[in-house]
């Protein structure tokens, strides 16, 4: 539907104006349903896309653990269970 390339280190300014050139290209339909990756994840960003009639459904964006000793969930301790 729409494309931007950019030369910003992170795409999370780039949901509005890449959702609403696709919905330019959809003809402005009164609601537009998206995804994205959550790269795109930015509340700013949302909001301004729900005030545009476009509903993000965009994962927020997850840090690493940073809380213990960083063990929680270490790759070790899953094996392949046939």
């Amino acid at each position: 539907m729409a494309h931007k390339v950019t030369d910003q280190a992170g795409d999370n300014s780039l949901l509005l104006p890449t959702t609403e050139a696709a919905k330019q290209a959809l003809g402005n339909p009164e609601s537009l349903n998206v995804a994205a990756d959550a790269g795109y994840s930015n509340g700013e960003q949302a909001a301004a896309c729900e005030a545009h009639g476009i509903a993000s459904h965009v994962p927020v964006t997850r840090a690493v653990n940073n809380q213990g000793d960083g063990t929680l969930f270490n790759r070790t301790q899953f094996h392949y269970d046939q």
